[in-house]
């Protein structure tokens, strides 16, 4: 009687483990995913970015959360500022934010993608204040980025994404929002996407995306 009663809590345990998050292979962006924010509410945790945002399929991979795909492939930091209006309007739970990488790679001086960042962040605080606002830093990028951006990527492309990053934790500590280092969380010592986190030098890969889901998560679905 005794061992059955272990072997059934055992199995209740293997039950409850989490499964791992089921992350494409692929990188094609579904448009079904985002740009519609007739479905925003009060309870949704936005996702707002740009192609690295809008690949995932965060619906699937927090389901026990409602969660809203805001992210545009190829999309810029004045491109977001533009189109906060009905994410703000609705009010949301929590809102994830990742942008910058496109302005940096496309030759936006660092200044100017701080003070973008900066204006975006200061309208949420002050016109959804009860929203949580989360604000990932900019990811790495790998050693192949001037070869998709042309010359229009300058040469000091990695010591530009540094600096915008370490000026947007001060912007977050100045309003008194979350910072998450999503930049440590991919780069290897060379200051690029680690080898296996990459599919291109510019898009996560199936790990990536797990070690990325994983690292929200708490975020996401606890705090």
């Amino acid at each position: 009687m005794r061992f059955l009663l272990i072997l059934a809590v055992l199995v209740s345990f293997g039950c409850l483990e989490r499964q791992k998050p089921d992350i494409p292979l692929t990188w094609l962006p579904d448009p079904t995913l985002s740009k519609d924010v007739r479905s925003l509410s009060g309870d949704s945790v936005v996702f707002v970015g740009d192609s690295l945002t809008h690949i995932g399929t965060w619906r699937q991979w927090y389901p026990s959360v409602e969660t809203s795909n805001q992210g545009w492939g190829g999309d810029r930091a004045i491109n977001v500022l533009a189109r906060l209006d009905p994410i703000i309007a609705a009010k949301p739970k929590k809102i994830f934010l990742l942008i910058g990488g496109n302005d940096i790679c496309a030759g936006t001086p660092g200044p100017l993608v701080t003070e973008l960042h900066r204006k975006i962040i200061s309208r949420i605080v002050r016109e959804t204040p009860k929203t949580k606002l989360y604000v990932q830093l900019v990811m790495p990028f790998g050693s192949k980025v001037r070869y998709y951006f042309g010359d229009k990527c300058p040469a000091g492309y990695k010591e530009s994404i540094k600096s915008v990053n370490e000026a947007l934790k001060l912007i977050c500590k100045m309003y008194n929002v979350k910072c998450l280092d999503t930049y440590s969380l991919m780069a290897g010592r060379d200051n690029h996407f680690k080898p296996e986190y990459t599919i291109d030098q510019l898009h996560l890969s199936k790990i990536g995306y797990e070690v990325w889901v994983e690292f929200l998560r708490p975020y996401v679905e606890w705090f």
